[in-house]
């Protein structure tokens, strides 16, 4: 145990343990924070120097944190949490001046990424007349296109989305849902799953044309009468056994209540995302919308890339946040 209290502590090489954690790998998490696997490996050296205690166990594939490692990693994530909070709450103070901002954000982000923004602009925002559109991406984009929002969060269209700018935000993977114990492990092909019906989403919803334009690509069809337009809805009924779907990691950190009694595998063939992207017409000042962005990417990062991928090892990299 160290004499004294370790001095010298970077947070980027916090940054390396908890990505490490997450992901299983130091090439993995040396990719999502845009450095080298040897600078990432010294990093992860100097931190665990500093401290005295061994953080990950590097005789393990993948990566694993060591018992100290599990310990320290609860005190690091909350650290690096308040840290982005800040950061974001500094950001904010510049857009002080606007009276107006009118704000649409997808659906799939009410329960954990809206209402803290939403907070963190009010707070910002004290002479501002703030309001908040919470839809499905292709009503918002239509907003957008009336003139009757400011800014819109929503998912990617196929075709270009003409007279908005678009930034990207995270790049979200699709992946195959199943009721608890279906399957021991990833299905091989669609026809593993002929013993459930399978659940559509709405092609009135972005999500479900790109999940349907992907199948017949493929030339693949997959036998099931239920369309639905709810996430919740559909969550419901693979954890009750009455099919399985094609969704996405962002569908699955929304349906929480469902989580324990839904297995997550990935897809049979290639995998294939959707882009969650901030849209705005032309005219403002890329001050306010790089804000805006930025401070959506940290929460993202926070509130849903790291939790799934830590109880998802596998899925680090293909749930990312997109620059």
């Amino acid at each position: 145990m160290p004499e004294t209290a370790p001095i010298g502590l970077s947070i980027r090489a916090l940054e390396v343990f908890s990505t490490v954690a997450s992901t299983g790998s130091l090439q993995e998490a040396a990719r999502a924070l845009g450095m080298s696997a040897s600078t990432a490996s010294q990093q992860l050296r100097k931190l665990e120097t500093a401290l005295g205690y061994a953080l990950i166990d590097h005789g393990r594939r993948p990566l694993e944190p060591t018992q100290a490692g599990y310990t320290y990693l609860v005190h690091v994530r909350e650290a690096l949490g308040q840290l982005r909070q800040g950061a974001i709450a500094m950001a904010l103070e510049d857009l002080s001046g606007l009276r107006r901002l009118r704000l649409g954000v997808i659906d799939d982000l009410d329960s954990e990424v809206t209402p803290r923004l939403v907070t963190a602009l009010a707070a910002a925002l004290t002479r501002c007349e703030t309001s908040l559109l919470t839809a499905p991406s292709h009503l918002l984009l239509d907003e957008l296109r009336a003139g009757t929002l400011d800014f819109g969060v929503a998912a990617r269209p196929s075709e270009p989305v003409e007279g908005l700018i678009e930034a990207p935000l995270l790049r979200d993977p699709f992946l195959v849902a199943v009721p608890r114990g279906f399957l021991s492990e990833a299905p091989d092909d669609l026809a593993t799953l002929d013993g459930l019906p399978f659940l559509r989403y709405s092609e009135h919803q972005l999500i479900g044309r790109q999940i349907a334009a992907e199948l017949a690509w493929r030339k693949l069809s997959p036998s099931g009468r239920i369309t639905l337009d709810s996430n919740q809805v559909l969550f419901g009924l693979v954890a009750g056994g009455q099919g399985w779907a094609i969704t996405t990691a962002l569908g699955l950190s929304r349906a929480r209540r469902f989580q324990e009694q839904v297995d997550i595998h990935r897809l049979p063939f290639a995998g294939f995302s959707r882009v969650i992207a901030l849209y705005r017409a032309e005219g403002w000042h890329d001050d306010v919308p790089g804000i805006i962005a930025g401070s959506l990417r940290e929460s993202l990062r926070a509130r849903i890339v790291e939790p799934v991928t830590a109880s998802r090892p596998w899925l680090a990299g293909a749930l990312s946040i997109a620059e």
